[in-house]
């Protein structure tokens, strides 16, 4: 990786070249993105911290900034987008039982939110929701900006599935506060170059099992492009068999001018030249029977 000088108010550690990572992004705090890009051996690729701007054009910075292929594009979202409360609930809720559960505990109604729920106990679940005020332009702008489909998880969320059910549950009742603690604890020695303010992304990035948040829009999107991404595939190969298909008949339509015969050559320059000779007649007859009509009306 090769260090960069802040440039205004970033700090950028880049990655050498433009290798495929996943790549997880914290928003959580206003002005500020952390970004940490991680290979497919769970090293370090690249980090950035960008300030200055609202999320959209933050986000879409510090995904350049860090110089690599997304494959998978990860969102952190904070307690200032997104609600979280506890439920109780025999299986896993849907998404009416879950904003039920937000608007009695005081939140205000999200439009189309994008939910999501973590067991913590057979009956106890923590469930989240975000509004499509805030995940839409986000959802938008990173798709441009790398091409993917981003995923969005709650920081409460995510520090309650590094911790596991059994261990996450006593923090909860304990507060936010107390289990928002754990993404804020000391990062690991080897990974001592990477700032401390992207822990929390570097912890979502190496932790597939938080719950994401889902909306049956963001679902809908998700098969659209997948199915773009294979549409795409297909008419790439089709033009690619197509081309050798005609390469192969050049190549035999040479051989075979290549292997006649001398007879054969002067046969088919004869059918030429008789070929034009006959389109000059019909050309002077049409030329003549033109002049006759023209004559008649006259």
């Amino acid at each position: 990786m090769s260090l960069l000088l802040p440039s205004g108010p970033s700090l950028v550690r880049a990655a050498k070249r433009r290798l495929a990572a996943t790549v997880a992004l914290d928003l959580r705090h206003a002005g500020r993105a952390a970004a940490v890009a991680v290979d497919a051996g769970g090293g370090i690729a690249a980090w950035a911290v960008v300030s200055g701007g609202e999320p959209v054009a933050l986000a879409r910075r510090a995904l350049r900034e860090l110089r690599v292929r997304p494959k998978k594009v990860l969102v952190l979202l904070g307690g200032g987008e997104a609600q979280v409360t506890v439920l109780a609930h025999a299986e896993e809720p849907g998404a009416r039982e879950i904003e039920a559960a937000l608007f009695a505990e005081g939140y205000e109604r999200l439009r189309e939110p994008s939910v999501a729920a973590l067991p913590l106990s057979p009956d106890t679940w923590l469930v989240a929701a975000c509004g499509a005020r805030t995940v839409e332009p986000l959802a938008t702008g990173l798709l441009l900006e790398g091409g993917t489909e981003p995923i969005f998880a709650v920081d409460q969320l995510l520090a309650a599935a590094v911790l596991g059910p059994g261990a996450a549950l006593g923090l909860v009742e304990a507060g936010e506060a107390a289990l928002l603690a754990l993404l804020a604890g000391e990062l690991p020695e080897r990974d001592g170059e990477l700032p401390a303010v992207c822990g929390p992304a570097w912890r979502l990035a190496l932790h597939p099992g938080v719950p994401a948040l889902a909306s049956p829009h963001s679902e809908r999107r998700r098969s659209s492009l997948t199915w773009a991404r294979r549409s795409a595939r297909a008419a790439f190969g089709l033009a690619i068999f197509g081309a050798l298909l005609m390469a192969v008949g050049l190549r035999l339509a040479w051989a075979g001018r290549i292997s006649r015969t001398p007879a054969s050559r002067a046969a088919d320059a004869r059918l030429v030249r008789e070929l034009r000779e006959i389109g000059a007649l019909a050309g002077e007859r049409s030329e003549e029977h033109t002049s006759e009509l023209q004559s008649h009306h006259d």
